[in-house]
């Protein structure tokens, strides 16, 4: 099936500039998908999936969320996380109210997701998220973590070296130095955002409860994101349809060695719930 792709703008609720991805096929699509990225990552790095969903008769969008890929912004600097969700806001108003609406978030974006949903409650078929980024795997120094504290009310847009390496991402060595030469990758985290990510990360590792479909898929391997802390949480989320799936591998799962195996899972569940929320 040949797939049509598009790149647009649109502001968000303050104004701020903001860049999408969309992919369709040819037919009419069961299901609209929206990716959100994880942190100094960015929309366009999504084609992969992102087409393989299109040609599964999908509507697939990715946003650029603020401060990041082609979207207005200093790179990584958000003021308020609720920012991040306006954005996602402006995202959803772009897709088909009359089919069902999934997101499907990586790392950070799966935080923003899961913050987005338990405080704005919007209506959603269902949640897929990869690695999750609810904590740390290694705690940055204590002197960094002090001097992050401190910048945050003092000097919220300093910038600091984040520590994200290539090849932390996928065990792919293709996808690891597409990473590295990616020209709107950075390397860098700034105080305001730091600050609030952690609040973010505190909130969503209290939920108890979500009241949609979710695929969860993680890897304990992950250097990233806690592998632990993910394990944890999701164990204790109290779910009506909650689907659990450990992986091998890095923290880009969808830039994994054997990311073919997850697309296809993701498909096929996304299927199942798009066929149930059309009957409904």
């Amino acid at each position: 099936m040949e797939i049509a792709e598009r790149e647009e703008t649109l502001a968000s609720a303050d104004g701020t500039k903001l860049h999408l991805y969309t992919w369709r096929g040819a037919t009419p699509p069961s299901a609209d998908v929206l990716i959100i990225h994880g942190y100094a990552d960015h929309g366009g790095r999504y084609r992969e999936p992102a087409r393989y969903l299109a040609q599964s008769g999908f509507a697939v969008t990715a946003l650029d969320l603020r401060g990041h890929g082609r979207s207005e912004g200093q790179r990584g600097y958000v003021e308020h996380f609720e920012d991040y969700h306006a954005d996602l806001t402006a995202a959803l108003g772009t897709l088909d109210s009359g089919r069902p609406r999934f997101l499907l978030a990586h790392s950070m974006g799966a935080l923003v997701a899961f913050d987005f949903i338990a405080r704005a409650h919007p209506s959603l078929a269902g949640l897929v998220v990869t690695n999750p980024y609810l904590a740390l795997t290694t705690n940055p120094p204590q002197t960094k973590l002090a001097l992050g504290k401190v910048a945050a009310r003092l000097l919220p847009r300093l910038s600091l070296s984040s520590g994200l390496l290539p090849e932390s991402m996928s065990r792919d060595p293709a996808c690891v130095e597409a990473y590295r030469s990616d020209p709107l990758v950075f390397k860098t985290a700034n105080a305001a955002w730091f600050r609030e990510s952690n609040l973010a990360m505190a909130r969503v590792r209290a939920l108890r409860s979500l009241s949609l479909p979710l695929f969860y898929a993680f890897s304990m391997g992950d250097s990233v994101a806690h592998g632990g802390v993910k394990e944890t949480f999701v164990r204790q989320l109290a779910c009506l349809d909650k689907t659990v799936v450990e992986r091998a591998g890095l923290h880009e799962l969808l830039n994994e060695t054997d990311r073919a195996e997850l697309y296809e899972l993701i498909r096929d569940w996304l299927s199942r719930r798009a066929a149930k929320a059309n009957v409904a």
